[in-house]
């Protein structure tokens, strides 16, 4: 079957998470890859990684390198070092925005936990409980300012 419709909000919304090596350390590149493979993101266009919908090649959510351009290699990844990588999300997207939100967050757990890194939100601050809330409570008014504008 096809993908359900995306739904019909109009205004963009972007969640960008981090994950950070602990200060002086950094991620090394086989240790990424297996923890993309394990968490079932796979490389992509633009050189960075994709979280796609199971059964369709649309794109959930990404992850680039921190460091500029942010983009991997992964036939050299033996000698690739980063200080992080950064997850991000363009809403409205393929599915409802609460439900992506879920996926994006507890990839970047994962990813965290897997790496021995910090989950930090878009100002690299430490991800707790309240931010998370905060940033779901986001996504839901998002949702609901752009249900809005195209009922009007």
């Amino acid at each position: 079957p096809p993908p359900p419709p995306p739904p019909l909000e109009t205004e963009e919304k972007w969640v960008i998470l981090h994950v950070v090596a602990p200060a002086d350390r950094v991620f090394f590149g086989p240790d990424i890859l297996h923890a993309m493979q394990d968490a079932g993101i796979v490389y992509g266009e633009m050189r960075v990684f994709h979280r796609r919908i199971k059964g369709y090649r649309q794109t959930l959510f990404s992850v680039a390198n921190m460091v500029e351009p942010g983009t991997f290699n992964p036939p050299a990844m033996d000698d690739f070092t980063t200080p992080g990588l950064t997850l991000f999300m363009c809403l409205p997207g393929p599915i409802q925005g609460s439900e992506a939100l879920d996926q994006l967050v507890k990839t970047a757990r994962h990813l965290a936990t897997t790496l021995g890194g910090e989950l930090q939100d878009q100002h690299h601050q430490t991800m707790v409980k309240a931010s998370f809330s905060r940033l779901r409570d986001e996504v839901i008014q998002h949702h609901k300012r752009s249900q809005g504008k195209g009922k009007r």
